[in-house]
Formats: structure tokens, C-alpha cells, sequence
């Protein structure tokens, strides 16, 4: 196997695995397996013996290719759209497919078709994602609402954003300092889909550009809200993820 093939078979495989969970059951259950994959990513480079790899050099580190690559491209097809994506997967695998002599299909060749159909507005987010070692820290700190009206409630919520880039031995390289594209949620209080699995019913759901800091945001939604927070699916890979959603509290 050529450098890379994991990244393109077992990452590949694990979003796969992820996108037909969302076929099945609905983009509001996805956080329960998210956060499953996030948890193992984050087990797994806490408990390195030597050093972590970025997704695009990786080769031996299956925390990388499983846990954080399969995250990132079902962060990337919530970006950019499932089909656009596919579109790279289908032009890539038209070329790369049972190629009988070297160069043979690398990460890095599967990158650039990844990179064709993603905009220039997120090609931060892949640059982030494929060749550095990049953590946020996203949390609200404050949520309460207001009733208006009958079935109109204003609901305002202080979140903030931090992003970290990191060497492979967990030493900090620099924070982030220009926007990013994250989901803010206003949320009613969780249901119960037909397969008995906890299901999050969104009442404002929607991405911001945030630059790093604090920031305070007010929206209207048409039913009681009960939870309210940033990234609230936990789509990108976040150190404290329990911290990303609040319940909102009536204001006084």
C-alpha cells in the first residue's frame, strides 16, 4: 500500500458508515455518534507514545484516520454539501481507480479533489483540518429568553470561540485570530425518534462567521426554547465539547 492508503480507504469508510446513520436516522440523532468519534480522537491523542500526525501524513494512527478523519469529512459535506462532495469522491475514484502503474492514488492526490469542490471562503477549514493539528474551544456562557408574544420568544446567548493550532507532541503553535464558519442552535427541548434514540428538535440552526472571542447574539423563535449554544452537534472537533450547549433560563 501507498502512503496514504488509509486515509483514503478506512477514512472513506468511517464517513461512509457516518453518512448512512444520517440517511437512517436524521441529522438531529447525529451527535450521539459524533461525539462518540470525537471522544475517541481525543482519547487517542492524549494517550500518544510519540507524536500525532496530521490527517494528510499520517500513516500508522488509526485514532487519526477513523476517529478525525471521518469527523472532518462530515463537517466538510455539512460545508460544502453532500453531493459537491461526492462529486470529488466520484472524479477522484474515475481517475485514481485500478491505476496499474506508479505514482499510485496518495492523500495527498484524494486532497486535491477534495479541494476542487470546496470553496474559497472554507478553504481554511481543509487547510486546518487535512495539514495541521487544529482544536477548538467553543462554549456558551449565557443563555436566556424572553416571551414576546404567543409562540414568539427572543432568545439571547453569549458564546465564545478559541481555536488552537498544535505540534504533533501537543505544544501550542499559535491561536487562530480570523473567523470561522461554526453553527449557532437554538433548541427545544429533545424528542424521541421511532427508533427510540434521542432526537434534537432545532428551533434556530444556522452558521455564523465568528471571529475568536466572545460574542452576544439574539434571535426570535416560535416555540419555548430549552437549550441554546454554539456548535451545538458538535461537528468540529472541540477539546470540551459538554460545554457547547446551555440551558436557557427565563429572563427576569
Amino acid at each position: 500500500a501507498t502512503r496514504g492508503a488509509n486515509q483514503i480507504s478506512e477514512t472513506m469508510a468511517q464517513y461512509s458508515a457516518l453518512m448512512i446513520l444520517k440517511e437512517a436516522y436524521g441529522e438531529d440523532v447525529m451527535q450521539r455518534f459524533l461525539r462518540y468519534e470525537l471522544d475517541r480522537y481525543l482519547r487517542g491523542r492524549s494517550g500518544e507514545g510519540k507524536f500525532e500526525k496530521t490527517l494528510l501524513d499520517n500513516d500508522s494512527q488509526s485514532y487519526v484516520w477513523y476517529r478525525k478523519g471521518s469527523l472532518i469529512l462530515y463537517a466538510l459535506q455539512d460545508y460544502v454539501g453532500e453531493d459537491s462532495l461526492n462529486v470529488a469522491f466520484q472524479n477522484f475514484l474515475d481517475e485514481a481507480a485500478f491505476r496499474e502503474d506508479a505514482p499510485f492514488a496518495t492523500a495527498n492526490e484524494w486532497f486535491t479533489y477534495i479541494e476542487a469542490v470546496t470553496p474559497d471562503s472554507l478553504k481554511y477549514y481543509i487547510e486546518d483540518s487535512f495539514d495541521n493539528i487544529v482544536l477548538y474551544e467553543n462554549k456558551v456562557k449565557e443563555a436566556s429568553y424572553k416571551e414576546l408574544a404567543e409562540d414568539e420568544y427572543e432568545v439571547t446567548l453569549t458564546v465564545e470561540s478559541k481555536k488552537t493550532y498544535y505540534d504533533g507532541l501537543g505544544e501550542t503553535l499559535k491561536e487562530g485570530t480570523k473567523k470561522n464558519f461554526i453553527e449557532i442552535g437554538v433548541l427545544a427541548e429533545d424528542g424521541v425518534n421511532e427508533a427510540g434514540m434521542t432526537q434534537k428538535k432545532p428551533l434556530y440552526l444556522k452558521k455564523h462567521w465568528l471571529a475568536p472571542g466572545e460574542h452576544t447574539l439574539t434571535f426570535t423563535v416560535n416555540e419555548r426554547p430549552d437549550k441554546a449554544g454554539i456548535d451545538p452537534y458538535t461537528k468540529l472537533i472541540d477539546r470540551v465539547p459538554e460545554d457547547n450547549l446551555k440551558a436557557v433560563d427565563e429572563a427576569e
